[in-house]
Parts: structure tokens; C-alpha cells; sequence
């Protein structure tokens, strides 16, 4: 009798938040999922792999585990990191780690997939919706996560790249804000956010998909599709 063999599913920020709660999801679906970053979630069905995506160090072997890795079936980018402070407040190696976290090593991760394996049958890139709104105190913040939504969108012509689904959601409950007096009161929760996302990747036959997911009024908004 041949071996069923699971799918395997990649998620980068898987640890924590919403790309925990994703990885869940898919691990309930059927998934082998593997989740990388900084803090063991410990829980039962997801294998764990350590890495600290700001550091050029980690980065380059981060690199190479994926490339040892078997056929990726799921790629999910969920990995957050915020900031907050105008351009001459933040320090110089806050601004490089912003853009290593959510420029660098999402670019050199799918590329690494792509060179192991003749196609990827899905790729998921979280960005935010800060992406689109200015913001001077968070303006290396919303420049990065603008990268990582074009960065999928153009991704997705690639055509071993089956699905694309670029997904920015608004502001969620989070250890982001951890010691800080931020209101967490309006903001969404990763749990539903994590349902509603792979609800549309799963949902339907697309090459590229783009949904926004704003917390005021709470809704999924899908803004481009092909």
C-alpha cells in the first residue's frame, strides 16, 4: 500500500499571532506544518525551528535549512515585527532589522524555495494595511510592509508559483503592544483574522488574490484578483 504522504506547509512567524493561529489551522486541515521563529510555541503537531530573522547570521542559515527542506507546498510569510519612531529616532540597526525582517528574508526564503523545487502550489505574504496609509512614526514600517505586498503580486507571475494570496489586515491584539498603555479595545483577533485568510486562499481557483482586512468596519475587503 503506498504511504500517504501529508502536505507540508512553511510558516515563517508561525510562533506567535496570527501565523501562529494559521499554523494551527493548517495543522488541523492535514498539514505537516513547520513554524519558524523566535520562541517555541510548544504545542502538539507543529515542529519548530528556531531563527532570529534580523540577524544576517540566522538569516543566511535560515536560508540554508530551507533549502534542505522536502517540497514545500505552502509558503506563508506572517513573520511581524513594529516599530515605532520617526526616521531620526530610529537607530540605524532598528531600521536594517525592519527591513531584513519584512524585505530580505522573505525575498531570499521563496527564492530558496524556488531553486529546490519546480513549483510552489501556494504562497501567502501577510502585510498590513499600514502599507497604504503614511505615517510618520511608522514610516519604515509601512515602506517595508509596501515591499512585501508588491513583492507578492509580482511573485505571483511567476508561474511556478500556482496560488498567490497577498492579505493585509489591520491592526491586531498582539504581543506587539505588550508595556504599552495602546488600546487594544477595537482591534481584531488573530484567531478570526487566521480563519478568514484561509478561508479565501482555500475558497477558490485564483492565480493572485489580494484582500484587505480593516478593523473599522471589521470586514474582508478584496481589492485585486486574477
Amino acid at each position: 500500500m503506498k504511504k500517504n504522504i501529508k502536505p507540508i506547509a512553511l510558516v515563517v512567524g508561525g510562533t506567535s499571532g496570527l501565523g501562529l493561529e494559521m499554523a494551527k489551522i493548517l495543522r488541523d486541515q492535514g498539514y505537516d506544518v513547520i513554524v519558524i521563529g523566535r520562541h517555541d510555541p510548544k504545542i502538539e503537531g507543529l515542529k519548530y525551528k528556531y531563527t532570529n530573522l534580523a540577524s544576517p547570521y540566522f538569516i543566511k542559515r535560515i536560508v540554508k535549512y530551507v533549502q534542505k527542506l522536502p517540497k514545500i507546498d505552502l509558503f506563508v510569510y506572517a513573520a511581524g515585527f513594529y516599530q515605532v519612531g520617526t526616521l531620526s529616532e530610529l537607530s540605524e540597526q532598528e531600521i536594517i532589522d525592519m527591513i531584513n525582517v519584512t524585505s530580505v528574508v522573505p525575498t531570499l526564503m521563496l527564492r530558496a524555495i524556488l531553486l529546490n523545487q519546480k513549483e510552489l502550489p501556494g504562497f501567502i505574504a501577510i502585510t498590513s494595511t499600514s502599507h497604504r496609509i503614511p505615517r510618520e512614526v511608522e514610516l519604515v514600517y509601512c515602506a517595508a510592509k509596501a515591499y512585501l505586498d508588491m513583492f507578492g503580486n509580482s511573485a505571483s507571475l511567476d508561474k511556478r508559483i500556482e496560488k498567490t494570496l497577498v492579505a493585509g489586515p489591520g491592526g491586531m491584539k498582539s504581543g506587539f503592544y505588550n508595556g504599552t498603555d495602546k488600546d487594544l479595545s477595537n482591534m481584531l483577533d488573530p484567531e478570526w483574522v487566521a480563519e478568514q485568510i484561509l478561508k479565501i486562499f482555500f475558497g477558490g481557483n485564483f492565480k493572485y488574490k489580494k484582500i484587505h482586512i480593516p478593523r473599522d468596519p471589521k470586514s474582508v475587503v478584496i481589492i485585486e484578483t486574477r
